[in-house]
């Protein structure tokens, strides 16, 4: 999916919305397999706005690898910030 050429951020919310029963196990192998930074920011982003409880279990996003949340400038869209605060 990309988040806003394909997919509205709206519709990307509203798939986060339903997932209220994740399990952090299984989060945390698909975002160690993921590649995208702008996949693991919008992701941990969004997760954090809904305040799931699964989201403590989740590890932080620079305990997954060296990749974690990724550096430099990647926007989703123009002049955004990341504010993320993960606190487990």
């Amino acid at each position: 999916m990309d988040v806003p050429e394909k997919i509205s951020f709206e519709h990307a919310d509203q798939l986060l919305q339903g997932m209220t029963t994740l399990s952090p196990r299984v989060m945390e192998r698909l975002l160690r397999k993921c590649t995208h930074v702008k996949v693991r920011r919008l992701f941990y982003w969004m997760a954090e706005r809904h305040s799931y409880a699964w989201l403590k279990k989740v590890p932080p996003p620079e305990t997954l690898d060296e990749l974690g949340l990724g550096s430099g400038n990647r926007m989703l869209i123009k002049g955004g910030k990341l504010r993320f605060n993960h606190t487990p």
